[in-house]
């Protein structure tokens, strides 16, 4: 079962079973938090996946999409929205666009 959601519906306290996955299509700033279980989660275009474990939680700034399963069996998850103050927000996004233009640079040899 696939549960798509928005940044609407935060906070979030969500039980997932072993086949649901939770799919933030254009997540704000958020916390996500393994109450119990674990959680998997992949974020677009990021090449390694992210495991959290009952208790543990982490920040994901990034408007990629995020999809949230569990690892083994079921997890109860909460996620909640992050307010970024305005100067943050811009110099994430600064960086961000930086770094995808950043070209190499080459020096003629002669």
């Amino acid at each position: 079962m696939n549960l798509n959601t928005s940044a609407t519906l935060l906070p979030l306290h969500r039980r997932l079973r072993r086949d649901h996955f939770l799919h933030f299509k254009r997540p704000p700033a958020l916390r996500l938090r393994a109450d119990c279980g674990t959680l998997w989660v992949t974020v677009d275009g990021e090449p390694e996946d992210i495991q959290i474990e009952a208790g543990e939680s982490r920040v994901f700034d990034t408007h990629a999409p995020i999809t949230v399963g569990t690892l083994g069996g079921d997890a109860v998850l909460s996620a909640t929205r992050l307010v970024v103050p305005r100067m943050q927000r811009l110099q994430a996004w600064l960086r961000r666009w930086t770094m995808q233009r950043a070209q190499p640079r080459y020096e003629a040899l002669t």
